[in-house]
């Protein structure tokens, strides 16, 4: 499902810190951050991210300060008890298409003027510059989506809090500014959305550079709200999908 669709839930899962590390080196390397290997969610009175708040959080991908950003996000929830907090998943083959269908001058704009993204912090600074939408196809393709081949996946850029400014003319950035509100419309659009609730248990999965993600606003004071997370590359996730379709008695040991 991770590989076809982009996205997974798995229910059920113990509740404990540990068990996110445990669930992702059954897949293989973790991809690191500025937050680490295995990071926590959860509102904080010094908080280091946005996502470690109360406040609602537009549909979006991670990262896009990276040359590369990370393939998969994964996300546990080890204990929800507020109010709110709905979390939200966007297609973003179904933008893609959409953009390039009904808004075309738009789609041009989002493909073809890059934008710089920085973050920085008193010890890193990572920056990248590109367009909204780069690539074509997820990784492995529509029909071979499920064993991963060598092309190049859909990457989508679109971090608010990291984004500074597009580069070029003021022809181009007025142009610039008009398709991204274009975007940040269809990528709210219901019709393309998942909504769900977080149950202590749940462990969920999407690709990073395709799917966009964002949750309801939630009040930290009606209880605790505590998910692990952590990134795998497309890499490595295509990787142990192919040892896992092997017949067993072509596998390699570990």
């Amino acid at each position: 499902a991770l590989a076809r669709f982009g996205a997974a839930r798995l229910t059920g899962a113990p509740t404990d810190d540990d068990t996110a590390e445990a669930i992702a080196r059954l897949i293989g390397p973790i991809r690191g951050s500025n937050f680490g290997d295995v990071f926590t969610v959860e509102a904080s009175a010094t908080p280091d991210s946005t996502a470690n708040t109360g406040v609602g959080l537009g549909q979006h991908t991670d990262l896009p300060t990276r040359e590369t950003p990370p393939g998969f996000q994964f996300l546990h929830c080890v204990r929800n008890e507020v109010s709110g907090g709905r979390s939200r998943l966007t297609d973003g083959l179904a933008v893609v298409e959409h953009l390039r269908r009904e808004h075309p001058d738009d789609f041009e704009a989002l493909t073809t003027i890059e934008w710089v993204f920085a973050n920085r912090s008193p010890v890193e600074d990572h920056r990248w510059i590109g367009p909204i939408i780069a690539g074509g196809v997820p990784a492995g393709g529509t029909a071979g989506a499920a064993v991963g081949v060598g092309r190049t996946p859909l990457t989508i850029r679109g971090f608010y809090p990291v984004r500074l400014a597009p580069i070029g003319s003021v022809y181009d950035q007025r142009r610039a500014y008009a398709a991204l509100r274009t975007f940040s419309a269809v990528a709210h659009d219901p019709r393309l959305m998942i909504t769900s609730e977080f149950r202590p248990g749940d462990v969920i999965g999407f690709d990073n550079r395709r799917v966009l993600h964002g949750r309801d606003p939630f009040d930290p004071g009606s209880g605790a709200r505590r998910l692990r997370g952590w990134y795998t590359d497309h890499d490595d996730l295509f990787s142990r999908l192919r040892v896992l379709r092997r017949p067993s008695g072509v596998r390699s040991p570990a």
